[in-house]
């Protein structure tokens, strides 16, 4: 959908809960931008915990002698996963320290042409020991990306179109909390019931093999986990 398909949306969500006509809304387009860009962020949520896949985006890294931290490009989430990428090795994951174990894996000043571990502090990423030498496309990093601040025009970037009237229904419960209507819980029930529906179909995309929990990857959470018994 386009943003301008998720304003036309929202629009009629709102007059089927007959909110614009008594409240005076502002018909100002910064106004619903306001809030489908919250809900943007809100879905974006809720869905990395369901389809991580759809988020996922990857990133080589170059090494930079006697340098140690690296910003990505895509603004992230979730590291899923970080991988030596040296042709002709297979890609081994490069192991993750807290910030905190730092101490009992590395002194200070250290340096390896191969560093094997790394860390992160805000946005940017560090290895461990620092890279001695300069190495292209060390490693390669897959992270769970979200979307601009702002809805692009052409659209959210990584949200599957199936499951982007999420974002108005969300903006809608936003516009009634915010302006007292009793509608926002009607609008929510709805989002709910659209978010389930969604993962019951996109949670499993890959359905000619069978698919098991693999390793100790974690993300926001299971879909094995029980559900809020509120929603039920």
């Amino acid at each position: 959908m386009t943003k301008i398909q998720l304003r036309e949306t929202l629009n009629q969500y709102i007059k089927t809960g007959k909110l614009s006509g008594g409240l005076g809304l502002p018909t100002s387009t910064d106004y619903w931008d306001t809030y489908l860009d919250s809900a943007l962020d809100l879905v974006t949520l809720d869905l990395a915990k369901i389809i991580p896949e759809s988020f996922i985006v990857a990133e080589n890294i170059t090494l930079v002698a006697d340098q140690n931290n690296y910003t990505l490009t895509a603004a992230w989430l979730q590291v899923w996963d970080f991988q030596k990428n040296v042709t002709g090795d297979n890609p081994v994951p490069i192991t993750y320290l807290g910030v905190h174990e730092r101490a009992g894996n590395e002194y200070v000043g250290q340096t390896d042409p191969e560093p094997w571990g790394w860390y992160y502090m805000g946005e940017t990423i560090c290895f461990v020991p620092t890279p001695s030498a300069a190495k292209t496309n060390y490693a390669k990093i897959f992270v769970i990306a979200k979307d601009a601040v702002t809805i692009p025009t052409a659209g959210p970037t990584y949200i599957p179109a199936i499951a982007q009237r999420l974002i108005p229904l969300k903006a809608a419960v936003f516009v009634a909390l915010a302006n007292g209507n009793n509608m926002a819980s009607s609008y929510e029930v709805m989002y709910r019931q659209m978010l389930s529906s969604v993962e019951k179909v996109l949670s499993s995309r890959v359905q000619g093999q069978p698919r098991f929990l693999t390793g100790s990857q974690r993300n926001f959470g299971s879909t094995v986990e029980n559900k809020d018994p509120y929603w039920d």
